[in-house]
Parts: C-alpha cells; sequence; structure tokens
C-alpha cells in the first residue's frame, strides 16, 4: 500500500458512515444537497454516460454485476458502483468488472477532496464523496455505461442523482426500517424514487401492495414497466453447487442460460439483468457469455466443497430465509451455521429463519463497531429452540471451531454479516474479491 492510497483511506474513514456509525452516533439528515453541489462543482460527470440505478432490499448487487458482464463481454467499457466492500473499499468501483487500483481511487478521491476544501467534514459523507468519486472517474475513464447501485433506500440515497436510462427494482423486503418506514409499501415507495420520466423499469415479483406502488411511480414518470413473472419469465432446467441452468422466456421467445455461481435464487437476479440488456439490444450470445462469467461473492459463495463451505452475507430476513431455502434445495441441512450480526438489524427474524437448517450455531463478532454482543444473539436463540449454541467472540476461531465439528462432513456456513464473510475470506488467504471468471 503506498503512502498516497493510505491517506486517502484515512481521509475516508475519517468521515461519517452510516454503516460503521449509525449504531453509536445519530446519522445525518439524508438530502441530496452536498452531492449536487460536489458533482457540480466537477461538471456533472454522471451525465456523460449512460446509467443503469438498481435499487431493493435483496439482490441488487448480484444483479449490478451480472449486468455488468453482460455488457463488458458486449464490448462496452462498463463502471460498476456497489456497497458495501468485502474486503478492500475498492471493491466498491469497478471498471469492466475489476476493482480500480489503489492510484485511481486516490486520484478520484483527491479530486472530491480538493472541491470540499476547507468546509466542515459534516458537509459530505463518506457515501457522498465515494459516490462523488466514483462518477468522476467513471467518467474520467470514459466509460460507456455505468450499474449504479443504490446504498441505501432510493429517495434521498446520494445515487439518484442520475438520469437512469433503466431503473432496475429487485426484491423488496423489511430492511432499514428505522430510515425508510415499517412496511414494505414504504420501503417501496422510497425506493421507486429512482424511477426518473420515459426510463424503462424492470421489476422483480414483488407482493401485490408492492408492485402497485412500482406501477404508479412508473404510470407518474410514463416510464415502461416490466415484471418478472408476468412480462417475462424464467424455468430451471438444473441446478447444483456448481452452478444453474435456466431458460428465459420473453415475448413468445426464449433464452437458455447458465450461471456458474449456486443458488436458485439467482435465477430472478440474473433474468432482471438479462432482460435489461435485451432492452438495451444485447445480442443473445453476449447475455450468455456475461452471465455465465459472473462471480457473486459473498452471495451463496462456495470456498471448499469438503467439507462444503458456504459463505453468504445474508443480513436481514429475506436474505437469510433464502439463504435457509437453499441449503434445504442442496440438501446441506443440518447445517453449522457462524453468525454475527451487525446493530440495527432485526436479529429476531434473521436467526429464527436458521432454526429449521441448524445442527449448531456458532455467534461470533464481526469485526464491525455495530456488532451486536454474541451472548445477546445466543440468549435468544437458546430461547428459540435451538439446541446447540455457542459463543467464539474471534471470528476465525469460531470458523476454526466450526471447522473442527464438521469432521470435513457436516456444511459450514458463514452468514450475517458482510463484515464477517470478510473477516472469513482475509482468514482462508483471500486478499480481494473476484466478479468475473
Amino acid at each position: 500500500m503506498s503512502d498516497e492510497y493510505a491517506k486517502t483511506l484515512n481521509y475516508l474513514n475519517s468521515l461519517y458512515s452510516y454503516e460503521r456509525d449509525a449504531a453509536r452516533q445519530s446519522p445525518p439528515e439524508f438530502h441530496l444537497d452536498s452531492i449536487t453541489e460536489l458533482l457540480a462543482k466537477i461538471g456533472n460527470p454522471h451525465k456523460s454516460y449512460k446509467v443503469i440505478h438498481i435499487a431493493g432490499t435483496k439482490g441488487k448487487g448480484s444483479t449490478a454485476i451480472f449486468l455488468s458482464n453482460i455488457l463488458r463481454k458486449a464490448g462496452f467499457k462498463v463502471g460498476t458502483y456497489m456497497s458495501p466492500h468485502i474486503i478492500d473499499v475498492r471493491e466498491r468501483i469497478c471498471i469492466n468488472c475489476e476493482q480500480v487500483s489503489e492510484s485511481d481511487l486516490t486520484r478520484a478521491v483527491n479530486v472530491i477532496k480538493d472541491v470540499i476544501g476547507p468546509r466542515p467534514k459534516e458537509f459530505a459523507t463518506f457515501f457522498e464523496v465515494l459516490t462523488a468519486a466514483a462518477f468522476w472517474l467513471f467518467g474520467d475513464l470514459d466509460v460507456d455505461f455505468a450499474v449504479v447501485e443504490a446504498g441505501l433506500g432510493g429517495k434521498y440515497d446520494a445515487t439518484n442523482v442520475v438520469e437512469s436510462d433503466i431503473a432496475i427494482i429487485t426484491k423488496i423486503g423489511l430492511d432499514h426500517t428505522e430510515r425508510l418506514g415499517n412496511t414494505k409499501v414504504k420501503i417501496a415507495t422510497d425506493k421507486s424514487h429512482i424511477i426518473k420520466r420515459n426510463s424503462i423499469v424492470i421489476s422483480a415479483s414483488q407482493e401485490d401492495d408492492v408492485i402497485a406502488v412500482v406501477r404508479d411511480f412508473s404510470k407518474k414518470a410514463d416510464a415502461q414497466l416490466f415484471v418478472f413473472g408476468s412480462d417475462f419469465n424464467a424455468e430451471i432446467i438444473g441446478s447444483s453447487l456448481h452452478g444453474t441452468r435456466f431458460r428465459l422466456r420473453y415475448n413468445d421467445e426464449w433464452l437458455d442460460i447458465e450461471l456458474s455461481v449456486s443458488g436458485r435464487f439467482q435465477v430472478e437476479n440474473a433474468s432482471l439483468a438479462a432482460f435489461a440488456a435485451l432492452k438495451l439490444g444485447i445480442k443473445p450470445e453476449f447475455i450468455r457469455a456475461g452471465l455465465f462469467d459472473s462471480l457473486t461473492p459473498a452471495r451463496f459463495q462456495l470456498v471448499s466443497y469438503s467439507p462444503v463451505i458456504v459463505l453468504d452475507s445474508a443480513h436481514n430476513e429475506p436474505s437469510a430465509k433464502a439463504l435457509a431455502m437453499e441449503l434445504a434445495n442442496y440438501n446441506l441441512t443440518p447445517a453449522i451455521l457462524v453468525v454475527g450480526i451487525n446493530r440495527p438489524k432485526d436479529y429476531k427474524p434473521i436467526i429464527s429463519a436458521w432454526l429449521p437448517i441448524s445442527s449448531y450455531i456458532i455467534f461470533t463478532g464481526t469485526s464491525s463497531l455495530r456488532e451486536y454482543e454474541p451472548r445477546l444473539l445466543a440468549d435468544f436463540a437458546k430461547e428459540s429452540g435451538f439446541d446447540k449454541v455457542f459463543v467464539v467472540d474471534n471470528p476465525f476461531e469460531a470458523f476454526s471451531n466450526a471447522k473442527d465439528l464438521s469432521g470435513d462432513e457436516k456444511p459450514i456456513v458463514v452468514a450475517g454479516s458482510m463484515y464477517l464473510v470478510g473477516e472469513i475470506l482475509k482468514g482462508i488467504g483471500i486478499k480481494s474479491v473476484k466478479l468475473r471468471r
């Protein structure tokens, strides 16, 4: 790590981060004033390329990766902006599905830092600075497309300054209720603010009251809405721990697709990306190639087959239930779970979702300032009917204990937090994540 890059990280870490600080420090009021001013002062680079904007509760990161790889295979230069990161902050800003260099991130952050100048640190948050840096870097490196994942919600998310050609709404469920509202309709309302006038909107299958919100926003914006399950669909042909094959159906046509990543839940995410690509005029062969080439770290990520070890960042009720369902689908139950959860997540439904698929559950820290005390989680698990409950404060020690309990036979699952998954990946010698084969 160069001295200049170390200074960049120190600067970023000095700023308020909702991901890191929300549990111990009241977040600033969310608005778009700071990001709008920052971008205006550097020439509004986000207006120099086409944008696909993605919001949702579950699946938006995977969808962004799938679509970015499709565009890359089609010959376009594509920037991808995602959050949070697993190991390295540079994962958040990718060019052609590879994280940017230390020097490029340093250049971009320095541009934004110079614009902020002597203003107090409260002027812009970690996420706002990094968003502005990403948009500047995409312009500087002359990308054709930017695939942009919203960070939190939609309406006042810093990414919502873009005028997207396509908005993708992935599965919506209960998460970040303290900021977005305590019902799915309220959350859908916030996220639907990414829909722009005369754009294309592509939605995952949703509950009736949720899709009604998305439909209403689309109508008011004169946007064309396409919904998975009605306007296009997918049929799973085969699925194993080595990948999934499915058939995408659209406009009385079909397209056979193979994913090299596990998880039946990824079929809908991949279908959203594929349908967006079709709307952009991308040829089917590039869609197939891009999807097959895609890797989705920390999303049902297999790092071993003997024993089976799955790393999954499932950190809300919908993703916890999806993980439990996938483990059952692949006959990976009962499993040994290593779990760490961060505030302010509602840990009760997350843990409860894993009761049917658990043999042992080990609660540990997440190396985050927002982590729930593992003993608090363990107490709830015992009250909920879990039989074999342990607490091991050190994440990698907890993982080692799980391997001892497995005896190379019982499946091991690490879940509950992106931070925890990152710690385990580093512990087994993986220093960076990959989004492409």
